[in-house]
Formats: structure tokens, sequence, C-alpha cells
């Protein structure tokens, strides 16, 4: 579960609404020879995320609570606040993530009950790692009651803690968070929560640290590479677009140019060639592979779909309507994650063909209130060796 990053399941209240009715009237429409309706398309695409967010597979609720959260905004409150009582941590880390990128209100009752680790409550939160997503969507919500928790959740004995820790502290954008990530990077020894710790600092500007993020991007570890092509989206750097320009080119292995791509599209740089691959990845991934590898390598079958849902999730970045009929068959893919990102990026894709009317078998679902959250003033963190 190592970072947990931001891959949801979505208990969403409801799963019946739109599966019903939707799902069934979906079934002759994902054939990419059929002229595809963007209405149906969408709501389909709908309903296969609210139909994986009950998935008995934890991973796929993961990707189904993001993709949720992406696709929907505020509308995916809901799911991820009953996802926030799921039994597995990494779903409910997931959760906890999209609330505080979503700012959802309603759900700060729910997170300060999990906040009481030492209650012994139900709802109590008994992983750290989580807690570390529960402290960042209160944060986000303006309540920093538990944020300086985190210097000393960076020092934890358990890596994926301090990993996650890291990961949470960068995506605060807290100046103050600059010395003690710098302190535990001086000491750390576990690679991935050092790769952690090098994004945070550059999120936060550290100019040393986007250097070496850049130096991420030529690892020999792909995972690793993935992480920081990813990363490097978010740098405010020179140096961004000419790095990702470079990991798109053909040289590289098919996951390393459709995450660059993706990356460069996101940044709104689009063409027809990396377009033209990304569809082909979706399409026929393994061949793509294959072809990359020249029988150098034993392409696996995890490897194919990886390559599959990072396509699939770089079409719906390149906004290109076109792709809508290559991703609407994939909401029948057996591989959730697949499956997940197809229907993210049709909704993407497709939104300004969403239906207006709710369809009829879809109950009302009444608004959570909201009020709009204090804002945060700057917090320091502290290490338990002493303040930063």
């Amino acid at each position: 579960m190592n970072r947990m990053t931001h891959r949801s399941n979505l208990r969403l209240i409801l799963v019946s609404l739109l599966v019903g009715g939707v799902m069934a009237g979906c079934q002759g429409l994902l054939s990419p020879e059929a002229a595809l309706d963007y209405g149906q398309a969408y709501l389909d695409a709908r309903a296969t995320l609210m139909q994986a967010s009950e998935d008995p597979d934890p991973v796929t609720r993961s990707n189904a609570v993001e993709a949720l959260s992406q696709s929907l905004g505020e509308e995916a409150g809901p799911v991820c606040k009953q996802a926030l009582g799921d039994r597995y941590p990494s779903v409910r880390f997931a959760a906890a993530m999209a609330v505080g990128d979503l700012r959802y209100v309603p759900a700060k009752p729910t997170l300060l009950a999990m906040a009481q680790t030492g209650d012994q409550s139900e709802l109590a939160e008994p992983d750290k790692r989580v807690f570390c997503a529960v402290i960042y969507a209160l944060h986000r919500l303006g309540d920093t009651t538990y944020t300086s928790e985190l210097g000393d959740l960076l020092q934890d004995s358990e890596r994926e803690v301090r990993a996650n820790a890291a990961m949470v502290i960068g995506k605060m954008n807290e100046p103050s968070a600059i010395v003690p990530l710098k302190m535990q990077l001086a000491d750390e020894q576990d690679p991935t929560v050092q790769l952690q710790l090098v994004e945070a600092l550059a999120l936060l500007g550290d100019q040393r640290n986007v250097d070496r993020l850049e130096a991420y991007t030529k690892t020999q570890i792909m995972e690793d590479q993935l992480v920081a092509i990813s990363a490097m989206e978010h740098v405010r750097s020179p140096r961004t677009m000419p790095v990702l320009e470079g990991m798109a080119a053909q040289r590289y292995p098919p996951r390393i140019r459709v995450t660059a791509l993706g990356s460069l599209a996101k940044l709104g740089q689009v063409d027809d060639a990396g377009f033209g691959f990304a569809m082909d990845c979706v399409r026929e991934p393994e061949k793509v592979m294959h072809g990359a590898y020249e029988g150098r390598k034993q392409v696996s079958e995890l490897e194919v779909r990886s390559l599959q849902r990072l396509a699939a999730i770089t079409l719906g970045l390149m906004k290109k309507r076109e792709a809508a009929s290559i991703l609407h068959p994939l909401l029948n893919s057996p591989d959730g994650g697949v499956r997940a990102a197809s229907a993210m990026s049709l909704m993407k894709l497709l939104g300004a063909y969403r239906p207006v009317e709710t369809p009829a078998d879809e109950p009302a679902v009444e608004q959570d209130k909201r009020e709009a959250p204090e804002p945060v003033t700057n917090v320091e963190l502290h290490t338990s060796g002493g303040k930063d």
C-alpha cells in the first residue's frame, strides 16, 4: 500500500443509481464499429464507475474513488465520504485524499472522528498510513489541529508511513515543511521514501530537489521513473517541458512514453504522433509492448494492462473526442483499473454531452449542505527532535 496514491474505492450510497437501467441500455453500445451516442456513452462511463465503487476488489474500488473525484468533482463527495468507512486501509487512504482534494465539507465530522487515534470508538483510524491522508483532508478543510503531527510521522519506523507523510506534506504547499523534509532526507535510507521526499521538496520549490527529481526520470527503475515523470508536470521549472518531451521519445519503453505524453497533455501540448501512439496502446497494448522490446524482454499480462490503463488516462488528458469510440468498449474490460481509467477519460471527453435530465431509474440524491472552509494559515511542522 506504498503511498496509496490516490487509487480510490467508491462505495457510494445509492450505487444502484444509474447502474440498472443505464447498464442494461449500454450492452449494445460497446462495439467500436457502432456509431457512438455520446450522451449514452457518458452515462455508461458513470455507471461503470459507480459499479466499480462497490467492486469486491479493493484496488478497483480505490481506482473508482479517484476516478470519480477527478471526473465528477464535488458530485463525488458522497462516494468519497462513504468510502472513508471501507474496511481496507488503501481505500480509506484514497477516499481521504479525494475528500481533501475536493474540500468536501460534509465529510469533516467523519474525518474528525477518524483523527481521534487514541479513542476506542469504531471510527478512530488505526492505521498511521491512512492517518496521514486524514490530516491532509482536515488541513484542506481549514482544520490544522493535527497538521504538526506530520513531523513525527515523517520519522515513523514504517517506511510507508514516512512516504505517505512526505507525499501529503508536498501537496499542502507549506513552506515551513522544507526544513523537516530536508532533515529527514539527509537521514533516510529507504529508496522509495527518498524519492517521495525529493518529490515533496521539488513541489515546494526547492531547486536542488527539482534537479534530483529530473534525475529520477532517468533511473533504471521504471516505477520510480513513472512517479518522477508525473511529478515533473507540477514542478515550476524551465526544464519540465524538455524533460517530458525527451521521455516521450520512441527510444523509451511504452509505459514511460505514454505517461510522459499524458503529462505533456496536461501542460497543453498534444501532437498527432503522440495521440496515435496512445490510441495504439489502448487498442493493442500487447502488440505495442512486444514491438517495443522485440523479444529482448518477456512481457507480463500485468505490464500489458498497466500500459492500457496509462494510455486510457492519457487519451482523456489529450481532449480529442475521437478517442471515445476506442475507450467505450473498455468499460467491459476484466481489469478494474482499465475500466476505471477508461470511464474517467470518457467522462472528461464527453462532459459536454452529459444528459441534463436525471435518468428515471436514478434516485434523487439530497445534496449535503456545504460551508466554505476556513482559510489555512501557515502551520509549522515539528519533528520529534524539535522545531523546524
